[in-house]
């Protein structure tokens, strides 16, 4: 062993001089001659890296065949051995063999193989499948090893945990410390993602100095992969070049980084130095290194490098950039052994149809051998995996190609399924997923594979997860609609369209049009998990109609069918795609909304040429009716429904039947019946059976009055007394009369014993006997003598088939009893509980028409199978049961596919409101509550548009409240509260309290606590304790859920968790409020976070966001706000972020784009002060929205917010035109009445405004009011106008002095300006206003204005350290102590420097002064161009528009520079 270190030593100069050469020898003899297996491995990396004389070049073979020896023992050399085995090195790729010896070095420990392990794991390399967990625990085997890649890849799957949502502390520390740990080691990927996390400051503090330092670093690393240092090297590169983190641009550390990494073939560095080229930025212009550099990134794959390369030869050249020459620069690039570029290349061909051509580079870069770098592959550290990912792009197009056999290639479909098989399952490319499912999902043919709906989505479900976009929309799809998945023998349909909607949502995004028309079609329908947005809807829906999509202009048409002119421009562009459906809308609207029933007709018929089923039978109700000028024509109806059927449209039989049932002749049937009375005697048996029909008909069919039924029922008395079998039959209509009440009391006591003497007097197989058997079992039922019931049900079982073959009647009567022994089954009632029995029956009476089976099936099937719900409920609309009717009329506001019915139909029947009506009239109480939820919310039902109408809504909420509906009741209560109508609210709240509405309770309880209730006054804290009760007691009694009140019953319960939630909201504001109880904010966050947990109450959030905002916790503020916004879509909320964003609060970057989008949400819910910082960002940043920023502004001092009202203010004052258009009329009178409304509404600079109009006398018939200007500067400091108001009252109060006669009382009034300029000069608010403040301080002193002891040089030293602050207010005074003398000595020079300073400010008195300066000579000879050019810029100076009406108050003629000059002349200075 001793003797192989030593060997070693000497091969790397361990310690001895280094001599590869006799390193090598002592290797071979020891492993060759000797045979110590000690030496084999040592011996292997001799051959393996080339340290083999005389040549010194890697001999594969001889190291594969060395590491091999001594696998079974050694683990570094199963490592070596296995990655040779990957590579290809000195022996065949063997994939498999290599993953048995990489995984056995791992378990014995080497931190490389479990690293390698990991990386395969991680990204499905040579292994079955992803396997995230199992790349976890292999990386952090060599991780604690301390291999620096595997700590970095750890701490990446660590940190990517936490981007999927897994939002665990512990996961963020541990990832952020194996970094660290990396980076110790100069790990450069480390480095890298540490800069990463550092620049985008999400998971870490963003910290700009820290992310360019660990960049930096990471270029520094002697030893990097040149991948990963190129990267390093761009980072840093492209940061300076465009100033980013907080560095200057310098484009020569730019180019020097950019040209490292473009050496070591980085692309994207290529490309970006290349452009320094061209744009001659930081280097010497150079087109033709440019284009060098570009073609150098454009062969490896950078296709942004092709189009500048285009780009060049464009505008270079004159030439236009073709396909044939991008064809020339992708073979270029191709021809290098680029895969990616020869598979751009293929793609591009395919594109343009050379299916031939595409095939043979797919084929080449499929088995193109592209090695990483010239010296072969060393480690595993260097495998290209997205050079995997392209050869499989090509594998998997070589597949297709074979599947469909095309440009002439052989077709060979099974070939082609286990290559995709192969692609997806073993190399575990997202793509081939796709296509995979797409092969179980269709089957192929000639019984290659069968169709298997669940193995098609579970394999579209993975490529979903991964990012493909077909296969994102085909989940979405399949969830949506459904599909059948065979579990344990059996199939069942899966369908969850929530879920649907996410992916729906994800391809939409992305821009896939099916996708993009099912989003808006959520949105129209406000299918769960949306609400109704038609706004969405329409945007959603034109994104598909660009696609060309048919079926998405059709939506939009019907979408914006008030609008004739849009719907037909859809409806039209969808009809000239060819699709008949839109001829058919079309004419629906025609017909029902623009009331042209002519052309409706025709377009009808023109869809009807095209065998369009549903306008076959639209047209039948035009022939049967006689619209459109069409004459009645029963006959051409009939045909038309005919017709329909036969072209598969399955309704056209239900309304053909309907038309016959129309055509019953009852009135010539009963003149028949009695002419047979006249003719035949009673103790015939046509005579018998003429009276009894005609009994029949007046108890059952016509309309009798009572007399016909009294002497029909003595009749019917007569007959059951003749002793013959007949007379049963009159016994079981007298039974019905007893029990209807015809012609006798009603008496169901009575009733049940004719019906038992008919039974007696008749054959059990007679139809009156069983007719009277199913009456005394539809008695029993409704007495709930369930067990009587189940008893006469026995009798009639095994004769019930023949019963429903009997006639139609038996038919009927079968079914029903059918019903009742399946209801009886399904409950348990009067027998032993047999669900699975009771469904079977059901659903036989269902099929045949009971529409109480129908409903019991629909309310059972609506929470797990909505299809068949549907169904069921449809079957019981036929049978005209109310509570199918309502449940039927429900469904068409949220289905929006049927496999049985089309909207159309109902289109000409009745609307959902019609239904809903028909279920009224039925006696259906629900259908009440239902009607009114569809008109408060505004549900699209499919014969009347938009139904929200808020006062129907109230109408039927009253409606059902009278008729006991506790829901309606709650509603009603709530809108009479609504109205301050506060006494009717009570009392409907006590109703609803008493039928136990936890909501009402809730509502009594806040009328309580804000005294409306009449109660004692002083008792909150008896209220309080209430509320805390009714919040704590969670047993309230809920009436037993059935399936026939089910639908009242969830509402109910969302009801009670609206309550509850609305409970917490209310004593989080007594606890926040001090309302009952002591105020503790720590108390009501507790509250107000119960509230969203139990109803996420909106309010509840808003509230939190404001608390945590007065608490300065700006996350949580941030966070409550944000939920409000997005779950409840809350102004106020949406208004106080969008001020966070706008002025980059709550740790915020301004952001005004994202303010904006805030404040639109806000402002569409009419928010006013949202309304105006809305107004005021298009105002500042968009000159195309000025009218509307305009007309946003009026719109905010409409609702009175002072600021809007200001700014309109302003606008009138100056008016305001944009390229000659005028849009704000200068007009001073206007601006005059919004400034004073503002100053109303305690605007002080509003009220500033007002006094600079009194002031100035803008407004001629007041004129000019130094009094009343000087109240309203008063106002306006008194509303904390600040430095502003102060500095107008004291230059107001001097300029007044200065006109007064009255020495004495102006000097009076000096001392009260010089005490306002002094407040004004502290004021840090506005630094002009402040500046002028000290100009003025400083000028009193000079000259000793208001009693001041004259102190020329104390002014003069002041305005000196107002100039010295950069104030240009000061520089006009300062020239002219310079050139007067005053409080310095008399410097012309300086004088004229500061002239010449404030000229350079664009002042006019500055720019004449410097004129005559150069004209007479004052400092030097004249010069009299010098001086024409002073007095040309003061000539335009003084063409400039008047300043806005702020601005005028700080240019008035009390300002400092003319007070000096002015004001008080220089000479009563000196």
């Amino acid at each position: 062993m001793a003797r192989v270190w030593v060997a070693q030593c000497k091969i790397h100069g361990f310690h001895v001089q280094k001599n590869v050469a006799a390193g090598f020898r002592e290797l071979y003899e020891l492993a060759e001659i000797d045979h110590h297996p000690e030496a084999y491995y040592p011996l292997g990396l001799c051959y393996y890296e080339g340290w083999v004389p005389p040549y010194y070049r890697p001999q594969y073979d001889m190291a594969f065949d060395l590491f091999c020896r001594v696998s079974g023992y050694s683990h570094q050399a199963q490592y070596r051995a296995g990655l040779m085995l990957t590579l290809g090195q000195g022996v065949e790729t063997d994939t498999e063999k290599a993953l048995v010896y990489i995984s056995a070095s791992a378990h014995r420990g080497n931190q490389y193989a479990q690293f390698t392990l990991g990386l395969y794991y991680e990204y499905g390399l040579f292994v079955p499948h992803i396997n995230i967990k199992e790349a976890w625990s292999w990386y952090e085997l060599s991780a604690h090893q301390g291999f620096s890649e595997a700590q970095t890849a750890l701490a990446n799957i660590l940190l990517d945990q936490l981007k999927q949502g897994a939002v665990e502390s512990k996961l963020l520390k541990d990832g952020l410390y194996w970094l660290h740990q990396a980076a110790d080691q100069k790990n450069p990927s480390a480095l890298i993602r540490l800069g990463s996390l550092h620049e985008q400051g999400t998971l870490v503090e963003q910290d700009f100095s820290k992310s360019i330092q660990y960049y930096q670093k990471a270029t520094e690393v002697p030893s990097g992969s040149a991948t990963v240092t190129a990267l390093a090297h761009y980072l840093v590169g492209i940061n300076y070049r465009l100033g980013n983190l907080g560095l200057e641009r310098d484009d020569a550390v730019a180019r020097k980084h950019f040209q490292v990494a473009s050496d070591l073939d980085y692309a994207p560095a290529q490309r970006a130095l290349g452009l320094m080229y061209a744009q001659g930025e930081g280097v010497i212009k150079d087109e033709n290194k440019a284009y060098s550099l570009f073609e150098k990134a454009a062969t490896k794959g950078d296709v942004r490098s092709l189009g500048l390369m285009a780009h060049q030869l464009e505008h270079q050249e004159g030439c236009k950039i073709n396909i044939d020459l991008a064809l020339s620069l992708y073979k270029k690039a191709a021809e290098t052994g680029s895969v990616a570029t020869q598979l751009a290349l293929a793609e591009l061909l395919q594109r343009k149809g050379h299916h031939t051509q595409a095939f043979k580079w797919f084929i080449r870069a499929a088995n193109e051998t592209q090695s990483v770098n010239s010296k072969g592959v060393s480690s595993i550290l260097d495998l290209n995996i997205s050079l995997l990912q392209q050869r499989h792009a090509a594998c998997l197009m070589i597949a297709r190609y074979r599947f469909n056999g095309w440009g002439g290639i052989e077709k060979d479909p099974s070939w082609a399924f286990q290559e995709i098989k192969r692609l997806a399952l073993d190399e575990n490319y997202t793509e081939a997923y796709y296509w995979l499912a797409a092969c179980f999902e269709e089957g192929i043919e000639n019984g290659i594979l069968m169709p298997d709906a669940g193995q098609a989505f579970e394999y579209y479900e993975i490529a979903a997860l991964s990012g493909d976009l077909e296969s994102q929309f085909q989940v979405a799809y399949m969830l949506s609609n459904g599909y059948w998945k065979n579990t344990g023998g059996e199939g069942k349909l899966t369908k969850d369209r929530e879920t649907a909607f996410t992916w729906y949502s994800q391809a939409a995004d992305r821009g896939h049009k099916t996708a993009q028309y099912s989003v808006g079609l959520y949105y129209e329908k406000g299918l769960l998990p949306v609400q109704k947005d038609l706004i969405k809807a329409k945007d959603w829906y034109e994104r598909a109609a660009i696609q060309d999509m048919t079926i998405a202009m059709i939506a939009l048409g019907c979408l914006v069918i008030d609008e004739k002119s849009d719907a037909l421009f859809w409806f039209k562009k969808a009809a000239d795609k060819g699709d008949v459906s839109a001829l058919r809308e079309m004419a629906w609207a025609y017909e029902n909304k623009w009331n042209e029933p002519e052309n409706a007709f025709k377009l009808y018929q023109q869809a009807a040429e095209k065998d369009d089923a549903v306008a076959w039978q639209t047209l039948s109700h035009f022939y049967e009716l006689g619209l459109a000028g069409q004459e009645i024509d029963i006959d051409m109806a009939i045909h038309c429904l005919e017709k329909a059927n036969r072209l598969g449209y399955t309704r056209a039989a239900l309304y053909l039947a309907e038309l016959y049932r129309k055509q019953d002749m009852v009135e010539e049937a009963f003149a028949i019946y009695k002419e047979l009375e006249q003719i035949h005697t009673s103790d015939t048996t046509i005579g018998w059976l003429a009276r009894l029909e005609k009994v029949k008909f007046i108890i059952y069919k016509l309309n009798s009055s009572s007399v016909e039924h009294k002497m029909a029922y003595h009749a019917l008395c007569n007959m059951s007394r003749v002793k013959n079998r007949i007379r049963a039959e009159a016994m079981e209509i007298i039974g019905y009369c007893n029990e209807q009440g015809i012609g006798t009391e009603k008496n169901l006591d009575t009733a049940i014993d004719w019906y038992k003497q008919c039974i007696a007097n008749s054959n059990s197989c007679e139809l009156h006997s069983i007719r009277s058997t199913c009456k005394l079992i539809t008695i029993f039922m409704d007495l709930k003598q369930y067990t009587q019931a189940y008893i006469c049900i026995n009798d009639l079982k095994p004769i019930l088939d023949d019963l429903s073959r009997l006639s139609d009647e038996g038919f009927q009567q079968a079914r029903r009893v059918c019903y009742f022994l399946g209801y009886l089954l399904f409950h348990g009632l009067g027998t032993t509980k047999q669900a699975e029995e009771g469904l079977g029956y059901l659903k036989t009476a269902s099929e045949q028409g009971e529409g109480d089976a129908a409903f019991q099936l629909g309310l059972y099937y609506q929470s797990t199978e909505n299809e068949e719900a549907v169904l069921q409920f449809y079957q019981g609309v036929m049978a005209n049961h109310p509570g199918c009717i309502r449940e039927w009329a429900l469904s068409l506001l949220s289905e929006n596919d049927y496999c049985m019915l089309d909207h159309d139909t109902w289109r000409k029947g009745a609307s959902v409101l019609n239904w809903l009506e028909i279920a009224v009239s039925l006696g259906d109480v629900e259908s009440i509550y239902q009607t009114a939820v569809i008109y408060e919310t505004g549900f699209k039902s499919v014969f009347s548009g938009n139904t929200k109408d808020i006062t129907k809504a109230k109408e039927y909420h009253l409606k059902g409240a009278m008729e006991g509906h506790p829901l309606c009741m709650l509603k009603t209560a709530e809108w009479l509260g609504g109205f301050n109508q506060y006494n009717e609210s009570i009392e409907w709240l006590q109703k609803a309290a008493a039928r136990n509405m936890l909501k009402a309770h809730i509502i009594l309880l806040s009328y309580d606590l804000q005294g409306l209730t009449g109660g004692v006054k002083g008792l909150e804290d008896v209220y309080f304790r209430k509320l805390e009760i009714v919040l704590q007691d969670n047993n309230m009694k809920s009436e037993p859920v059935t399936l026939t009140n089910r639908r009242s019953q969830e509402s109910k319960i969302e009801s009670d968790k609206e309550g509850r939630g609305l409970g917490w909201y209310l004593l989080g504001q007594c606890h926040e409020l001090g309302k009952g109880t002591s105020i503790s904010i720590e108390i009501a966050k507790e509250c107000y976070k119960k509230a969203v947990e139990t109803s996420s109450h909106i309010n509840a959030m808003w509230r939190l966001g404001v608390i945590y905002s007065l608490e300065e916790d700006d996350q949580e503020a941030l966070f409550w706000l944000c939920k409000a916004s997005e779950l409840g879509n809350h102004s106020h909320s949406l208004y106080q972020l969008g001020l966070y964003h706008l002025y980059g609060k709550v740790g915020l970057e301004p952001n005004p784009a994202v303010a904006k989008k805030y404040f639109t949400k806000a402002a569409d819910q009419g928010h006013p002060q949202a309304t105006f910082e809305l107004a005021r960002i298009l105002w500042s940043q968009s000159q195309h929205e000025l009218l509307i920023a305009y007309q946003m502004y009026q719109s905010a001092a409409d609702a009175k917010v002072p600021e809007a009202l200001r700014e309109l203010g302003y606008l009138s004052h100056t008016g305001f035109s944009f390229r000659g258009i005028h849009i704000v009329k200068q007009d001073y009178r206007r601006a005059f009445g919004y400034f004073c409304e503002a100053a109303q509404f305690g605007d002080p600079t509003a009220a500033l405004m007002v006094g600079n109009y009194f002031e100035e006398g803008y407004l001629s018939d007041i004129g000019q009011d130094w009094d009343r200007a000087l109240q309203w500067y008063e106002s306006a400091y008194h509303l904390n106008c600040g430095g502003l108001a102060e500095l107008a009252i004291g230059k107001l109060k001097h300029t007044i002095a200065n006109t007064m006669l009255d020495q004495r009382q102006a000097e009076d009034l000096r001392e009260e300006a010089f005490v306002w300029f002094e407040s004004a000069a502290d004021d840090v608010s506005n630094n002009v206003q402040r500046a002028t403040a000290k100009v003025m301080v400083a000028l009193y002193h000079i000259n000793g204005w208001g009693r001041k002891s004259q102190n020329r040089e104390l002014g003069f030293q002041l305005l000196l350290e107002i100039a010295k602050s950069e104030e240009s207010e000061a520089f006009i005074p300062i020239a002219k102590c310079y050139e007067f003398g005053i409080g310095t000595h008399r410097d012309m020079i300086m004088a004229a420097e500061y002239w010449d300073m404030a000229a350079d400010m664009d002042d006019p008195e500055a720019l004449i002064r410097m004129g005559q300066i150069y004209e007479h000579g004052l400092l030097e000879e004249a010069n009299q161009t010098v001086s024409n050019d002073y007095y040309e810029r003061a000539n335009q100076v003084g063409k400039i528009s008047p300043r806005s009406g702020q601005e005028s108050i700080n240019s008035s003629s009390s300002s400092a520079s003319s007070l000096f000059s002015t004001q008080t002349p220089i000479s009563s200075i000196n």
